[in-house]
């Protein structure tokens, strides 16, 4: 792992991830999964604290990444993030009941080419990515830090993930 900004804690199947109330906690693969598409799935539970997001990225090169953004007791949001210009732009959303703080909610998502798909519980919506995935996939984890004056960041756990082609 390349934990550009801590802290997340491997241990067993349940991984534990928490932001610091300014920074986010950012973790990234660094052995990518070789080719030109990605599957991922598991089981979160975000936890009180911060703004309830728990952040899933891929696609990482050196022009930006992807990320998904769950945020409880509403859904996911879909951001490129390109770096040469600092800028976020937003994809898609998506209103996912089964996602609420606190509860074991099981996700996954499959993006080959440009195409993207994210299932959370029992919905599950498509995606155009702006642009196809490269042959190495890098991807990573994050938690969400706090609003301006927030305790906390955000934490949650990543169960069971699993991650390849």
């Amino acid at each position: 792992w390349e934990e550009i900004y801590r802290s997340l804690s491997t241990s067993g199947s349940q991984w534990v991830q928490i932001a610091f109330p300014e920074r986010n906690a950012i973790a990234w693969r660094t052995e990518p999964v070789k080719a030109k598409r990605l599957a991922a799935s598991g089981t979160l539970r975000i936890l009180p604290g911060g703004r309830n997001q728990l952040n899933f990225l891929f696609g990482r090169t050196e022009q930006g990444f992807y990320s998904i953004a769950f945020v409880a007791d509403y859904g996911f949001t879909v951001f490129d993030y390109r770096a040469d210009t600092n800028e976020w732009t937003k994809l898609g959303e998506g209103v996912a009941p089964a996602l609420r703080l606190g509860v074991s909610t099981q996700f996954k998502l499959e993006a080959a080419g440009d195409k993207l798909s994210i299932s959370v519980g029992e919905k599950s919506w498509k995606f155009q990515l702006p642009r196809e995935l490269p042959p190495a996939i890098y991807w990573g984890i994050g938690a969400q830090a706090g609003p301006e004056g927030a305790e906390t960041g955000s934490a949650g756990l990543w169960i069971d993930l699993a991650v390849g082609k």
